[in-house]
């Protein structure tokens, strides 16, 4: 057999083995080998002296054990533990005010445990609906439909006032146009999210 068709064959076992571009040198010098069948074994091998036996397999395995894990997909990760990752506020304590459903969040009840009036009620739930989407989803902008959602469900909402309530809400901004405003997070939200999330725990149920 001639060169030409043994480099032809070597090439062919290196793409068959499916190698990253970085190992393909190393690939096909080692399917050369395997051809010609004159490599040796280094000193220290186990089982120096005999003929050598590299396989493209092999070097995949390695690459795969030196390859780092790719990142988890958003919809794979915990919301609780990016929460209280992003937070720094205990897991145990996020899921007892918070829930969440096809990754959105939602916040528990009863209702008076947000607040003895709804103005109290609504900017806690904006304050915990904002931190939630921004620290958890990463998606601030439908913000506010979701706290009108949020005092919806907990049946404290307040058409004539909501805007109000949200523009008096400590910890977040709300800004924007006119009927495009939406609400953002600022340097002492997980401070005040804090103090929500105090207030609603120590209300007896």
């Amino acid at each position: 057999m001639d060169v030409t068709t043994e480099l032809a064959r070597a090439w062919k076992a290196v793409e068959e083995a499916g190698l990253p571009e970085h190992l393909h040198d190393a690939g096909f010098k080692a399917a050369l080998a395997l051809q010609a069948g004159h490599v040796e074994r280094p000193a220290s091998s186990p089982l120096a002296g005999g003929a050598l036996t590299p396989t493209l397999a092999q070097a995949d395995q390695t690459v795969k054990a030196d390859t780092p894990a790719k990142p988890l997909n958003a919809a794979e990760v915990d919301p609780f533990e990016k929460f209280a990752y992003e937070t720094g506020i205990a897991r145990e304590d996020l899921e007892e005010v918070f829930y969440f459903q096809d990754g959105q969040p939602g916040l528990n009840g009863p209702t008076r445990k947000w607040g003895k009036s709804k103005a109290d009620q609504t900017r806690r739930v904006a304050l915990a609906i904002t931190a939630a989407y921004y620290f958890v989803v990463e998606d601030t902008n439908d913000t506010v439909k979701a706290v009108r959602e949020a005092c919806e469900a907990l049946r404290c909402y307040d058409a004539d006032n909501f805007a109000r309530h949200l523009a008096s809400t400590k910890g977040i901004n709300y800004t924007g146009p006119r009927n495009q405003k939406v609400l953002r997070t600022k340097n002492d939200t997980i401070p005040e999210l804090r103090a929500v999330i105090s207030t609603y725990r120590g209300v007896e149920d």
